[in-house]
């Protein structure tokens, strides 16, 4: 069997899944979600943040946004 991996890039989240056995499996994040947030934030000194990271930030920074790719 040919190896497949299929991306959904979604506005609010996104995600991998690949063939294994004939069956469809979700990949895992570093947070161990099979969904990740699809956005981008950057803090008051530039750091850039990225997904479920850059999502926690954004709810505890008023000042902080956070912007679907």
């Amino acid at each position: 069997m040919r190896n497949s991996i299929g991306i959904d890039l979604c506005t609010t989240i996104s995600c991998v899944d690949v063939m294994e056995g004939g069956e469809r499996v979700a990949i895992a994040n570093t947070e161990g979600a099979r969904t990740t947030t699809s956005g981008v934030g950057f803090t008051k000194t530039g750091h850039r943040l990225v997904a479920q990271v850059a999502k926690r930030h954004a709810n505890a920074s008023s000042r902080f946004w956070l912007v679907p790719f």
